[in-house]
Formats: structure tokens, C-alpha cells, sequence
């Protein structure tokens, strides 16, 4: 088959040698899959059997099968190239990265888009930027934890010798671990005028919970009003409650009193962590007028039919996953969590009533602060800070000593936000990869922490074999945590770790 090399080099200044090569039966068949222009790369050809249905127009598969496939891996690594190319193939992904670090060397730089694709300012390539949703989250906990090595914070505090106010209606006894792990009784901003300390939220309709617009979450005034001004929940069995969106609000309270300089947690990131390690693709918040400078894959659902003709509906039938007939009863139109609208409208589509995960790309999004689900980045830049601070740079960002409170005292739980699964989350806000969270997929994840967003992304490390991975996509999924894409990159890392002897 024909091959051509090319070199390029990405905005850190990398080198990047790319070897480009026409996969497939036949030039023909690669060429029938129409990927969009894109930086050098090796062209995906459809998988048998996966080909559009051009009329009508319906597709069997979340995205336009095959695509174009970029970037390197090492000797030995090639079978997970192999699993990130099938996802294309296959038409599960629309543009997705993938950069996996061992003992401080990156061994996976992957990029590949679709003939779905559509970014804002240029091809999709390994330095483009999408929204992570709750990988967001991840790096709450490096903020935490350079407060806590600087001696400004500790997990055992309570909140409220930082911030007073906080303790108000019943939340007076919530410490920083247990914000970190979820039980900070803040999941949603439930009014105090017409409820009580765990009470139950049966019943409860919008009107009873602070709903913020993204104005208001750009008023740190108003979003610590909320917080403040929420009563604690929930209480009883399940006390972990996952702060899907409000998370990053209560880290943002408690960073702007303890900083020395009063920053927010945005400013934080920019200045203690990704100046220092000089990444620039990672970004909490994208201005106006930085929008027409930075690539962004928009991150969206499928346009077409698959989710519910192939996922949904069969569950509601007693057929396929069950777990989309429990993703069903989280968006119940009687859920607390629908209801409250997790704290914010800025996901809400009016026209359909429903949350709708590609209002991310909107300007009025885009320039709001909310790490715990708005942040845009790239997985290089999600390694490059996750490396540094857990796995190969130890003292750049954090001490040993304080590293090691991060990973210390794991509590078990059920989350009533995510159907009841059990999680376990150590003090430092990292979930433990285990079969509570990720069931019979469990074993590719093995050794892991981290946490992944909503429609797929997953940010990983593995202290123990000093591992990083990070996972990013535009084309969402519809799993809770992670997704069939994800492990079967997992499960051709562990055969690879394996095979290495690690």
C-alpha cells in the first residue's frame, strides 16, 4: 500500500512524524468515506456492513463511518491504534484524541475526525479543543490539592472556617473531603424558603431550586448566594449525591477566599498550573474574542436517530444495555435533577425542554466559568497537567507528601445521582476505576482514578505503573461513564501493558 511521511509540528513546539497510509479493501473503499480535510493522516475506510444508507436518510451508526486517522504511537502500541481507528470505522466517533504517557514518555498522540466533523476554525487535529463535561472535574482536585500542599486548606477542615456563610441550612458540618467526594450536600441549589435540611425532593418543581442563567454563574456574588442559600442535601442512606454541575462552584468559594491573591478558580488554572507546564489548550473559558482564534470540535449528540432506535428503545423493551432504561429515569421529567436543572439553565433547550449536551458550543456558554462541566481542551493538554501533577513530575505542582493525601482515605457510597452505583472516591476527589462504577467493564479500567464527562471522555492515571490516559471526543455517547469506544481503547492498553510485562 502507498505511504507518504510528513512532519508537522504542534503549538508546544513538539515534532511530530506522521506516517500516512490508504487501510482498507481497497483504495476505493477509502476513498467512499469522504472524510473532510485534515491534517495528515491514514484514511479509515468503513467497516463491512457499516456503509450510510444514503435514501432515506438513516444511519445504524451514531456517525458517518470511517474517516481519517493521525498521529504516532510507539513500538508495540499498535493494537490500540488499531481499537481508536475501529471506532471510526465502525462509525462510532465523529472526531476524537488520544494521548496515553508510561513512565513520563508518551507512547499514544492519536487524532481522527469523520465525515461528520465540523470545526470552527480549521481541520481537526490533535491540538483542537472540545468540550470534556465532567472530565472538568479532574482538575478541581489539582486545584485542592496545591492549596492543601500550601498549607492554605485541608481535607479534614470544614468548610466553613473558609467560608461562614456555607454552613447556613444544615451544611454546617460538610468538610472539604466531602466536597471533593461528593457528599458536599450541594448537588443542585435547593431553596431553603421552601424546604429543609434533607428533605425529600419528591414532588419539588422548578420554582422550589435556584436556577442560574449563565450571567448569573458569571457573577461569583450570585453563585455563592446559591450555594449559600441552599439547603443541604440529601441525608439518610444516600448521602453522596453527584454535584454534577455545582462542584466547581463550591472549589471556586472556597479557592477565592483561601488564594492570598482572591483568584478564582479559572485564573488559578491559567496562572499556578498551565503557565507553569506551558499548556495552552486547555481552557475553562473561551472569550468572545478568542473564539475566532481557537479550533473548537462542537460537541454534540448524533443528528440522527440511533440513540433511541438503537440504545433506548430497546431497553425500555427489556432488550440490549439495561443502563440506558436507568440514564432514562435520571432525566425523568420528575427527577430532582430535571426539576432543578442541576443549578444551571445554560444546557436547557427551550425547544425541546430537555437538557442538550451541544449548548456547550454556544458563545454564551463558552465564555461562562464553570470548570465542573464547560471546560474545552485537548487530551495532550489534559496529559500534560495530570502527568504533572500525579505521575511523572511529582514537586513541579505537588509535593510527595501532600500527594499522597490525595489518594488517602477512600470511601465507598451509593450515589443517588448516578442511579445508585457505588462509587469510591478518595479525599482528594479522585474515583477509584472499580466494578461499582464501571461494571462488567471493570478489568480494562483496572488501576485507575479519575472520572470521565458526560458522552464519553474519560481522564485517567495509574500511580502504580505511572500511567496517564487521557480520552476526549466531539461525537457524544449516551453512557453515564465511559462508553464501548473508551474500553475497547482499554482493553488494548492492558493486553499492550501486559505484554510489556507491566
Amino acid at each position: 500500500m502507498p505511504t507518504t511521511t510528513t512532519t508537522t509540528t504542534s503549538s508546544d513546539g513538539t515534532t511530530t512524524t506522521v506516517t500516512t497510509t490508504v487501510v482498507g479493501d481497497t483504495a476505493a473503499a477509502a476513498a467512499a468515506a469522504q472524510p473532510p480535510p485534515a491534517s495528515s493522516g491514514e484514511t479509515v475506510a468503513p467497516a463491512e456492513g457499516h456503509v450510510l444508507f444514503e435514501s432515506p436518510a438513516v444511519t445504524y451508526t451514531p456517525f458517518a463511518p470511517g474517516g481519517t486517522v493521525g498521529g504516532t504511537v510507539a513500538e508495540g502500541w499498535e493494537p490500540v491504534k488499531a481499537a481508536f481507528s475501529n471506532n471510526f470505522a465502525t462509525g462510532k466517533e465523529k472526531d476524537a484524541q488520544l494521548v496515553i504517557k508510561v513512565d513520563g514518555e508518551t507512547v499514544v498522540d492519536l487524532w481522527g475526525s469523520s465525515a461528520s466533523s465540523s470545526c470552527t476554525n480549521g481541520p481537526y487535529t490533535g491540538d483542537t479543543v472540545q468540550n470534556i463535561y465532567s472530565s472538568g472535574k479532574q482538575i478541581e482536585t489539582v486545584v485542592m490539592a496545591i492549596l492543601v500542599d500550601r498549607g492554605l486548606v485541608d481535607y479534614s477542615d470544614k468548610v466553613t472556617k473558609h467560608w461562614k456563610e456555607f454552613g447556613q441550612h444544615g451544611k454546617d458540618m460538610v468538610t472539604i473531603a466531602d466536597v471533593m467526594r461528593h457528599t458536599g450536600g450541594v448537588p443542585y441549589f435547593l431553596k431553603h424558603e421552601t424546604s429543609t435540611p434533607g428533605c425529600s425532593v419528591k414532588g419539588k418543581k422548578e420554582e422550589d431550586y435556584y436556577i442560574l442563567s449563565p450571567e448569573e454563574l458569571r457573577d461569583p456574588k450570585c453563585v455563592d448566594r446559591a450555594v449559600e442559600n441552599s439547603v443541604r442535601q440529601p441525608e439518610g442512606e444516600l448521602t453522596r449525591q453527584y454535584h454534577s454541575l455545582t462542584r466547581g462552584c463550591l472549589v471556586d468559594g472556597i479557592c477565592r477566599r483561601v488564594d492570598p491573591k482572591g483568584r478564582s478558580i479559572t485564573q488559578f488554572i491559567a496562572e499556578e498550573i498551565c503557565a507553569p507546564l506551558g499548556v495552552t489548550e486547555y481552557l475553562p473559558v473561551i472569550t468572545e474574542a478568542d473564539m475566532a482564534k481557537i479550533n473548537i470540535a462542537p460537541i454534540g449528540p448524533p443528528s440522527s436517530m440511533f440513540p433511541y432506535n438503537m440504545e433506548f428503545g430497546p431497553s425500555l423493551l427489556g432488550m440490549g444495555d439495561p443502563i440506558f432504561g436507568e440514564i432514562l429515569s435520571m432525566f425523568a421529567p420528575d427527577s430532582a435533577f430535571v426539576q432543578s436543572q442541576g443549578g444551571t439553565n445554560a444546557l436547557h433547550n427551550p425547544e425541546t425542554g430537555q437538557m442538550d449536551g451541544a449548548r456547550a458550543a454556544l458563545p454564551e456558554v463558552l465564555a461562562t466559568p464553570l470548570t465542573s462541566a464547560f471546560t474545552h481542551a485537548s487530551a495532550r493538554a489534559q496529559t500534560a497537567i495530570y502527568d504533572a501533577a500525579y505521575i511523572s513530575s511529582v514537586g513541579k505542582l505537588i509535593s510527595k507528601e501532600t500527594l499522597a493525601k490525595v489518594f488517602a482515605n477512600e470511601v465507598s457510597a451509593a450515589d443517588g445521582g448516578l442511579v445508585g452505583k457505588v462509587t469510591t472516591l478518595t479525599q482528594g476527589g479522585l474515583a477509584v476505576y472499580d466494578e461499582g462504577l464501571f461494571g462488567s467493564n471493570a478489568e480494562s479500567v483496572k488501576g485507575f482514578y479519575g472520572w470521565g464527562g458526560w458522552g464519553g471522555s474519560m481522564t485517567c492515571v495509574d500511580p502504580k505503573r505511572s500511567v496517564t490516559v487521557n480520552y476526549c471526543m466531539s461525537g457524544m455517547g449516551s453512557y453515564l461513564v465511559g462508553d464501548p469506544r473508551s474500553f475497547s481503547i482499554f482493553e488494548a492498553y492492558q493486553a499492550v501493558m501486559k505484554a510489556k510485562g507491566k
